[in-house]
């Protein structure tokens, strides 16, 4: 068993002291405090959200832009999984109806689970539209990336 010195254990005793100081010192500069309550929802009508950010008018070209559609299939836009997702929609179609007519290029995707003929009738591709299948990282496993540099987009919209 290896000894240590009284002179050398005092020495790390007294780094981790300081180190210690100086972490709970960087804390209280930075306003954190320690949390009031057992969970986050016995502060949740403490939380306050931040403000939305500054909507501002932006110009696309479409030969650089795309048009992502994600997931809008019938196993989870409905009106028992994702309510809001189903009353989007008519907003989807017109985008779509929007991006369509003035040549951005359009890619709808769907779950692992879903096959193209689940796709919403509402916002489902048009011939020539790409469908790409994956779970939530939409280019993990798939040729999301090779399709949108194929057409050369370099702006998404999802």
């Amino acid at each position: 068993m290896a000894k240590i010195s009284f002179r050398k254990s005092h020495s790390i005793l007294s780094l981790v002291f300081s180190a210690l100081t100086i972490m709970v010192s960087f804390f209280l500069c930075q306003g954190v405090t320690p949390a009031s309550a057992q969970t986050i929802v016995d502060d949740w009508s403490k939380v306050q959200a931040p403000k939305p950010p500054e909507l501002k008018a932006v110009t696309l070209d479409p030969k650089t832009t795309a048009l992502l559609v994600l997931d809008f299939v019938k196993q989870t836009c409905n009106t028992e999984r994702r309510p809001r997702c189903l009353t989007s929609v008519p907003q989807v179609q017109a985008l779509l109806k929007l991006a369509r007519g003035k040549g951005v290029s359009v890619v709808h995707s769907i779950t692992t689970a879903a096959i193209p003929a689940d796709i919403l009738k509402d916002v489902a591709p048009l011939e020539g539209e790409p469908i790409v299948k994956s779970s939530a990282d939409k280019f993990f496993k798939t040729d999301l990336e090779k399709i949108l540099n194929d057409r050369a987009s370099r702006q998404w919209w999802s």
